[in-house]
């Protein structure tokens, strides 16, 4: 269930007030740069740079948040396996910049 939460809350909201660019957000924002994630395991997703932020947010929150499965990590190591992301090539420099500095 894990891999389908995004499309199932785009279709939760599919009806609400929501720009169809907000909706689109919704269901990708675990896709990354290089069109690898879900719901598309492929490379048939057009990146966009608000996707990457979102993902990248999600991401950072994610790994920082206590969870029933995990313990919240340090914001420091948070940003260290963000990074891996950078030289893996599947976020950009300049988000990573970005999320440093907002932190």
């Amino acid at each position: 269930i894990m891999q389908q939460h995004s499309e199932l809350g785009s279709e939760l909201l599919k009806d609400k007030n929501l720009s169809a660019r907000t909706k689109e957000l919704i269901k990708f924002h675990h896709q990354d740069k290089v069109g690898k994630g879900y719901p598309l395991a492929n490379s048939t997703y057009e990146h966009r740079l608000d996707s990457e932020i979102l993902s990248v947010a999600d991401k950072f929150e994610a790994l920082i948040e206590k969870r029933s499965y995990k313990d919240a990590l340090p914001k420091a190591e948070a940003l260290a396996l963000i990074e891996k992301d950078v030289h893996n090539n599947k976020i950009s420099q300049e988000v990573f910049n970005a999320l440093k500095k907002a932190v």
